[in-house]
């Protein structure tokens, strides 16, 4: 089965964010970028439809970036 790149982005975002659950870390979209070695650019696109769908939550500020909404077990 072939997935799209956009489908394929979407989940090594999710992955990378699953893995930093335990720490209880927020990550920004660049760190997410350079430890996936994704265009941040693309991730930014990425970022609303998994808002919507209730994967990801957006944490503001200066200590702002992004975490998966529930626990990921």
């Amino acid at each position: 089965m072939k997935l799209s790149t956009r489908s394929r982005y979407g989940l090594r975002f999710l992955l990378e964010l699953a893995g930093s659950w335990k720490e209880g870390t927020i990550r920004t979209l660049h760190d997410i970028a350079t430890c996936q070695e994704i265009s941040e650019k693309y991730l930014w696109s990425l970022v609303p439809p998994l808002k919507s769908a209730g994967y990801i939550e957006t944490v503001r500020g200066a200590a702002g970036g992004y975490r998966l909404a529930c626990d990921p077990g």
